[in-house]
């Protein structure tokens, strides 16, 4: 799992981190973010933003050692990098999560999936009408990336 986020989403990304490591995952992480992380507690190993050199998170998502991209927007100064990063996540098939709403959905989604009994079907096999979507919000079968929990 790739973690790069905004100054100002630091701190809220360490529930995130703690999460995914405790669901199993190896994280990686830019500098500040795994400064961030391993203050708390979480071990995250750093790699380098695309302009300061490689292995850096295009490489590493080019070689499939990344899963899952977690990339708030920073800013303007940083928008090369951050296109760069998801473009090649696109061409990979690596979700790529923008938002920390976004990634918190995500983690409940992977620790729902460890958690189930019974195996999970892909979203595209599900009834996606809302009326369907509201009747089955019970139901064992969620998707992670749309979030959304459809009838077995």
């Amino acid at each position: 799992m790739f973690l790069s986020v905004s100054d100002q989403d630091k701190k809220q990304v360490v529930d995130i981190g703690k999460r995914l490591s405790a669901a199993g995952f190896q994280i990686v992480a830019t500098r500040g973010t795994a400064a961030m992380l391993s203050a708390a507690g979480v071990a995250a190993k750093t790699v380098f933003k695309i302009k300061e050199g490689r292995p850096n998170a295009v490489d590493m998502i080019k070689a499939k050692k990344i899963d899952l991209v977690i990339n708030t927007p920073i800013g303007a100064h940083s928008y090369a990098d951050e296109k760069t990063i998801r473009r090649a996540a696109v061409q990979y098939r690596v979700p790529v999560i923008t938002t920390l709403s976004g990634a918190r959905a995500a983690v409940a989604g992977i620790e729902a999936m460890q958690k189930a009994a019974s195996p999970l079907r892909r979203c595209n096999s599900c009834t996606r009408s809302p009326a369907s979507l509201l009747a089955a919000r019970n139901s064992p079968c969620a998707t992670i990336l749309l979030t959304a929990r459809c009838s077995s």
